[in-house]
């Protein structure tokens, strides 16, 4: 995990200023975190009618950033610089927002690999209240509800080789060890928990060697039956894939996260193929069977083999892809084909 100095602690009337500000206008980058709390501040501002706007490439008096030093929020020509903490854990808690809040939270923590800032952790201690659980646990999705089969192949950070997007290797990885497919962590005695812990920062090691067991144990944050670390590869995938339409419906139907994790854990139960990582002057290219460059971006960013500032493609039998994450300035939702603007000659 990155460190980060000494947090602002943020200004918990920035909502309301906004709100009240009466703008219909925020202009937010193209990250799941300032999509959502822009969508949180559409649902509660837009009021007698007024149509809201999302810009991503246009100005507009309220802005949201992400600069090296952290966030900064502009409302006309006051600025506040809010650190590390997410945009979403500035918004008001209530039940009724808690799932789109802990999304985007978490989005921020999945994809900047950071821990929790003190204000994100004064914000789950005021969940605790309305159903919201913190634990130390293993840091490999869903554990409470699924399999331990599932909740490994579908493990983004950590990446473990031989088990992420691998059912059957999985499977057999936990028979060696006593464990059955349909085990859940809980059911493991103290034995089988060190001997599982112990392979999978075996596993992970080999591609990672900074790595260590210590890693695996985390900050673990459930709400009914949802995990945020779930709800993070989840939204992540789907800014990748479809584009920021499922946030928005996210955010005003906050139940449609189950639609969203149900499709999620289809299409990671096919399996992916991770085959080769090749660098050009302006962007990698990854050979894979996993749709999002974010998720792959993830995954070689553990292994310090990529850097952040450049695109990643991937390399299918249709051609060369990447989503708008990458490529802002396209227009377009979903998986762009790239040809046109990165090609082979680099």
């Amino acid at each position: 995990m990155e460190n980060y100095l000494k947090e602002p602690s943020p200004d918990k009337q920035i909502t309301s200023e906004i709100i009240a500000s009466k703008v219909r206008c925020i202009k937010a980058p193209y990250n799941p975190d300032a999509i959502i709390f822009s969508f949180l501040i559409s649902k509660y501002a837009n009021s007698e009618g007024d149509e809201f706007a999302l810009s991503i490439r246009g100005e507009c008096p309220i802005k949201l950033e992400i600069v090296p030093s952290g966030r900064v929020i502009t409302i006309f020509d006051k600025q506040y610089n809010i650190g590390q903490t997410s945009f979403s854990s500035l918004f008001p808690i209530s039940v009724d927002d808690l799932i789109p809040i802990l999304t985007g939270m978490f989005s921020s923590l999945v994809l900047e690999r950071r821990p929790l800032t003190e204000y994100e952790r004064n914000v789950l201690s005021q969940m605790e209240n309305l159903g919201v659980s913190v634990e130390k646990n293993i840091k490999i999705p869903n554990y409470k509800h699924l399999p331990l089969f599932s909740s490994l192949t579908m493990s983004i950070d950590p990446y473990i080789p031989d088990m992420t997007g691998n059912r059957e290797d999985t499977i057999k990885a936990l028979d060696e060890l006593g464990i059955e497919a349909t085990d859940k962590l809980e059911d493991l005695d103290e034995a089988k928990l060190n001997t599982l812990m112990m392979r999978i920062a075996s596993s992970v090691m080999k591609v990672n060697p900074k790595f260590d067991r210590t890693d695996l144990i985390t900050d673990r944050v459930y709400y009914m039956e949802y995990d945020t670390l779930e709800l993070a590869f989840t939204t992540l995938y789907f800014l990748d894939v479809r584009g920021i339409g499922d946030l928005f419906q996210l955010v005003y139907t906050p139940n449609y996260a189950e639609t969203l994790i149900t499709k999620f854990r289809d299409d990671m139960a096919k399996g992916f193929k991770i085959s080769g990582l090749t660098e050009t002057t302006q962007y990698y290219v990854v050979n894979s069977t996993l749709r999002s460059p974010i998720l792959l971006q993830l995954i070689f960013i553990q292994q310090g083999r990529v850097r952040r500032d450049k695109p990643i493609l991937i390399k299918t039998q249709e051609g060369l892809f990447t989503s708008r994450y990458f490529y802002v300035n396209s227009g377009k939702e979903g998986l762009i084909r790239v040809e046109d603007k990165y090609n082979s000659k680099d």
